[in-house]
């Protein structure tokens, strides 16, 4: 397992040497984001370990072809669990007053065009031209869906994600 908050490759049961998945995690997806009590999450990826893991890294990337599934879970007013890979369909779940987890999205679908966009707008300086471009027309409706667009981000890649899945 690799994670944003480790810097060395965690090793689960190394006695056999027979893994058959590796998973890449943030723990805490948005950690400055506690002292103001605004959402979190974790984020995850789940690979089958094949040919392209031999030389595996948390710090580089390269194509993985081996995903089996992949997910995130939001900490916000509810607890939701949202997993990619079990089937056809992504699937979201609600932790309840049981800390039972329940579903409670049988299909999540992106909307084909949703009124939002998310990012860190801090960074405009370092965005290439054709983003800027975009974002601006965004802004205006000067799109081809001619929709205003609005921004939303808290820094929280499962929060804003979440929302902008969902709208």
């Amino acid at each position: 397992m690799v994670s944003e908050e480790v810097e060395a490759i965690m090793v689960g049961d190394a006695t056999t040497g027979e893994a058959q998945y590796e998973i890449a995690f943030d723990p805490l997806d948005g950690s400055s984001n506690l002292d103001v009590a605004a959402p979190t999450g974790s984020i995850f990826g789940v690979y089958r370990r094949d040919d392209d893991a031999v030389n595996f890294s948390p710090f580089e990337s390269y194509p993985r072809r081996s995903m089996v599934a992949a997910g995130y879970a939001l900490y916000s007013s509810s607890t939701e669990l949202i997993l990619a890979g079990l089937g056809e369909n992504v699937v979201g779940f609600t932790l309840d007053s049981d800390d039972t987890f329940r579903r409670s999205r049988p299909v999540v679908v992106c909307p084909e065009r949703g009124p939002y966009y998310s990012l860190n707008e801090a960074r405009e300086p370092d965005w290439p031209d054709g983003l800027r471009m975009w974002i601006d027309d965004a802004k205006r409706g000067r799109t081809s869906s001619g929709t205003e667009y609005s921004a939303r981000y808290v820094c929280s890649l499962a929060a804003d994600f979440h929302r902008t899945l969902l709208k």
